[in-house]
């Protein structure tokens, strides 16, 4: 998941201190835009204005999510045709309705939503325990290893575990307990309360 240290640490703060943002606290004008990249497994989540531009010159913040094949150096794994996280910034607050929107659509239009497989830091790992731990929500499937360990018979749920071994050898553990070893699956309760606050863009979604 490539975000920066500060926005992982406030992401973190956000979600355990529950003083994430929330639709009814969406400015007039302010939309969640879900916009679908052309010729590409790739949707970018964002908040934007009327003219679908940036608000945070209008309204003083901003937030983008985007999402997209969860690919590991050279090879291409299945992965239960999930979405990872490919980029995250938002405004303090800002970040986790448009992580919940990226989930929802990412189950909507593949397999659910997964962390980066290349490297995760532990800032971010925290926020996947918190999703695995917290929210009853989200329900939680589990991938397979490059190897085919869990499920040899079976080379849809394969995918590289990179960033969840990487994980495992600074801080053990079985590598199928770790949070960063699964999918997350999300009904798309938060695309239909958004109503008139959504903007979807290059696709159409059915909900």
């Amino acid at each position: 998941m490539k975000l920066t240290e500060a926005k992982l640490k406030q992401l973190i703060k956000e979600v355990l201190n529950e003083g994430a943002k929330s639709i009814t606290d969406l400015p007039d004008g302010v939309y969640v835009s879900v916009y679908k990249v052309p010729s590409e497994r790739k949707f970018v989540i964002k908040y934007t204005n009327r003219e679908q531009d940036n608000p945070k010159e209008e309204f003083g913040f901003t937030g983008m999510v985007a999402i997209g094949d969860p690919l590991f150096r050279h090879q291409d794994l299945p992965c239960s045709d999930a979405y990872a996280i490919a980029f995250s910034q938002a405004s303090q607050g800002w970040g986790p309705l448009l992580y919940d929107v990226a989930m929802e659509v990412a189950t909507l239009t593949g397999g659910g939503l997964t962390p980066d497989r290349t490297i995760v830091s532990n800032e971010a790992y925290d926020v996947w325990d918190y999703y695995l731990k917290n929210r009853s929500d989200v329900q939680v499937s589990q991938l397979d290893n490059e190897d085919s360990e869990i499920t040899p018979d079976l080379e849809a749920d394969d995918c590289s575990q990179g960033s969840t071994m990487n994980h495992v050898e600074r801080n053990g553990g079985e590598w199928n307990d770790s949070p960063l070893s699964k999918i997350y699956i999300k009904e798309p309760a938060t695309l239909r309360a958004l109503g008139d606050k959504l903007r979807v863009v290059g696709t159409s979604l059915t909900f």
